[in-house]
């Protein structure tokens, strides 16, 4: 069986959790003898998908971080969509997909994003779509309002022709349903696995020197975007971050911009909110290094930093909303994330009590074995011999 992927969160990812999905589903399935895997892609700096061995790479940029000099507004990425075939690099992917397509040298078709220029060329060869998160749907006060109805109805078409979707948590599972009318039993549930694995104790405390980590924090790992919530947050927790001088903030993703500067500047926190680079193989000492991991976000189809913080030893408090719960199960402390009182609540139960923040990585730990990508894959193995 010959499954095909395509290129484009390759092009659009350097790192991130959709990218990392799909090398970990290509890189865990390379040893079943039913299954054999293409992927035109010639420009890319994803940092997995160039682990993989028989694929080379030429280089290229982030194409869409890059675009429009690294810009963030409403539209970009359908500007970006609309702009896509003038830009050379991301063009010359776009045509080796199209050449794979169209001779049909393979069995099934797994997309690595949602687009509809693969329809033309697929000759009633059958794909299968994973569905992350509907975050346009449940927040469409924040998306560009023509943009939204394209990716809506692009969404509907690609929904109803694939043969089968993969939905990363129930919840996302009962919002395909709910958005989309979908069938239930279309929809195969299979849930994200894990990479992280702990450091020794020497590992850990070298990566938290040299990232010059502070010796009491709170962690915040990933976008800091409208329904993560992160400056709700922050809001709710600065009597505790100006009440005690050891305790900050630690965030990891992308840099602090202007506003966001003169944000904490007003909150009076610019030396408590700290921003760290950091690499996908010192991941696991920053999580151990960490007081908890905060998880704040209105909205999620799944959230792996979650069950990362699991498998290190860190306790989590998160939102008490959508995929949370079901992922996070009895692992993690919940807290309102509309509520500051409630947040302020738990965050301070898990930074004072060392009982209870014992007990959260106990269970964390446990909760932790419930995820591998060796399952996740299996489980997509399961669902392209089901569809060929």
């Amino acid at each position: 069986m010959k499954v095909l992927y395509d290129h484009l969160i390759f092009e659009n990812q350097k790192y991130g959790g959709i990218s990392k999905y799909f090398y970990e589903i290509i890189s865990k399935l390379n040893a079943q003898p039913d299954y054999e895997w293409l992927l035109p892609l010639r420009y890319s700096s994803n940092e997995y998908i160039s682990k993989l061995e028989n694929i080379t790479l030429k280089g290229g940029s982030e194409f869409y971080d890059d675009f429009c000099f690294g810009l963030d507004f409403k539209g970009k990425w359908f500007l970006f969509q609309y702009l896509n075939k003038y830009i050379s690099k991301v063009s010359e992917n776009r045509r080796m997909a199209e050449s794979v397509l169209s001779d049909g040298s393979y069995d099934i078709f797994h997309p690595t994003d949602i687009s509809p220029y693969y329809l033309d060329y697929l000759n009633k060869k059958p794909f299968v779509l994973t569905v992350h998160d509907l975050i346009e749907e449940i927040f469409p006060e924040y998306t560009f309002h023509v943009y939204s109805n394209y990716q809506y109805k692009i969404k509907e078409v690609l929904y109803k022709k694939a043969q089968k979707l993969i939905a990363v948590s129930e919840a996302t599972k009962c919002d395909l349903v709910k958005f989309y009318k979908v069938p239930q039993d279309k929809i195969h549930v299979i849930y994200h696995g894990i990479s992280t694995k702990k450091k020794t104790e020497k590992e850990r405390k070298r990566i938290a020197e040299v990232m010059d980590l502070p010796d009491k924090f709170i962690l915040y790992v990933g976008k800091r975007v409208h329904y993560k919530n992160f400056y709700f947050f922050i809001q709710a927790i600065k009597e505790l971050l100006i009440g005690d001088e050891s305790l900050k903030v630690v965030c990891l993703g992308s840099p602090f911009n202007l506003k966001e500067s003169s944000y904490f500047r007003d909150l009076g926190l610019v030396n408590k909110i700290l921003f760290r680079f950091c690499s996908e193989g010192d991941l696991s000492g920053v999580y151990q290094s960490a007081s908890m991991l905060a998880y704040p976000s209105l909205y999620e189809g799944f959230g792996i930093p979650i069950i990362e913080a699991f498998q290190c030893g860190c306790p989590v408090v998160l939102s008490n909303t959508s995929a949370l719960p079901e992922v996070a199960g009895d692992a993690g402390m919940y807290f309102d994330p509309k509520d500051s009182k409630s947040i302020l609540k738990v965050v301070k139960s898990i930074l004072y009590d060392q009982t209870l923040s014992n007990k959260l990585i106990r269970t964390g730990l446990e909760r932790a074995n419930a995820y591998s990508w060796e399952k996740t894959a299996l489980k997509t193995l399961d669902v392209y011999r089901e569809v060929c």
